[in-house]
């Protein structure tokens, strides 16, 4: 029975490994023949398009070599035209540049040509006029030097005797006037009370008289240039100046500047004068007085009230000088001192020496000077 059952299973068995076969045989046979139509569609779908492929590519190429040789014949052409276009533009360029330069030519010969014709003609018209000109110009000229030296020669000689006229009546008025002055001043020291002995009092009035007249002048000065009003425009003598920035203010203060400067130097002038009389100078009584006469005269004529004041203050100054009582001032002196007399060899030379001394005679203006109020060096 097992044996059987054993039979069974191996029959069984058998029957399904050979449907197994059968059915591995079946599915081989049929994947064979799918695989074998796969195959052949693929290679037919293959050459279709390995056909199609071919015959694209054939057309392409023949449309590509079809459109190229339609550019390159169009290009060819184009560049025959533009080529002769060129040549023909060049062509024409080149006969109008001739036909332009010729034309230039001609006329730059044409227009040097007349214009070396009328340099030529305005060179002699020119050349002409100046010989007329320069010949005109040079008797001119000799005609005017010719009358401007005899013009000269008459002014010259006017002046020569206007001037040797002026100085003879000046040397004659200045030789009257010496004479007047030295008349004068001998008639005032005539009638002036006598020498005091002492001229001190008299010279320091002298000194400050004169000191004072040029510290009024100074004064006066300060005082008129500070009233002055300043100009609107400059006179028409100087309106020139304008062009260089000189305004009427600055023509103002350099008259200012000038007439201060005028003033300073008459005050160094009469303190020179009043220090000068202080050290006995006798040329300062003579300067003094002809300085202060000419300041008053022209005090008088052409100058202010205290311009007058203080000239007048100079001429008084110089006034005392002149008087008798200053003139012991001005007088040299020279000292006089006998030396002792020669001594003598005796037995008792202290006695004979005391009985033979005499005593020094005293100088008179020395004494006069180191008396009450004489001390002269202390001015």
């Amino acid at each position: 029975m097992a044996h059987t059952f054993w039979n069974w299973m191996v029959s069984a068995a058998h029957a399904a490994s050979a449907a197994v076969q059968s059915a591995a045989h079946t599915t081989a046979a049929g994947a064979r023949a799918v695989a074998h139509a796969v195959s052949v569609a693929a290679h037919a779908v293959a050459h279709a398009v390995s056909v199609a492929a071919r015959t694209v590519a054939h057309a392409t190429v023949l449309a590509a070599s079809t459109t190229a040789h339609v550019i390159a014949v169009g290009a060819r052409a184009f560049a025959r035209s533009v080529t002769t276009a060129a040549r023909t533009t060049a062509h024409v360029t080149a006969v109008g540049a001739r036909t332009t330069a010729h034309a230039t030519s001609v006329a730059a010969r044409t227009t040097a040509h007349v214009t070396a014709v009328g340099a030529r003609t305005t060179a002699h018209a020119t050349a002409v006029g100046a010989r007329t000109t320069a010949h005109a110009t040079a008797v001119g000229a000799r005609t005017t030097a010719h009358v401007t030296a005899v013009g000269a020669r008459a002014v010259a000689h006017t002046v020569s005797v206007v001037t040797r006229t002026v100085a003879h009546a000046t040397a004659v008025a200045a030789r009257t006037t010496a004479h007047a002055i030295a008349v004068v001043v001998r008639a005032v020291q005539r009638r002036l009370p006598a020498n005091t002995g002492n001229p001190v009092p008299a010279i320091a009035a002298a000194f400050v008289l004169i000191a004072g007249a040029g510290l009024l002048n100074l004064w006066g000065t300060v005082s008129t240039i500070s009233r002055t009003p300043v100009p609107d425009s400059l006179p028409p003598v100087l309106s020139l100046l304008e062009r260089y920035g000189v305004t009427a203010t600055h023509y103002a203060r350099t008259l200012a500047a000038v007439e201060l400067a005028y003033a300073l130097v008459i005050l160094g002038t009469a303190l020179l004068l009043a220090v000068a009389v202080r050290e006995k100078r006798r040329w300062a009584r003579i300067v003094s007085a002809v300085l202060a006469g000419t300041a008053l005269f022209y005090a008088l004529n052409a100058g202010t009230g205290t311009q007058s004041l203080a000239a007048g203050l100079g001429v008084a100054g110089a006034a005392i000088t002149f008087t008798k009582g200053a003139a012991p001032w001005f007088r040299r002196r020279v000292l006089s001192v006998q030396p002792f007399p020669p001594l003598r060899h005796q037995t008792k030379p202290q006695h004979q020496v005391e009985a033979q001394a005499e005593p020094l005679q005293a100088d008179p203006v020395l004494a006069r000077q180191a008396g009450a109020g004489g001390d002269l060096r202390n001015l």
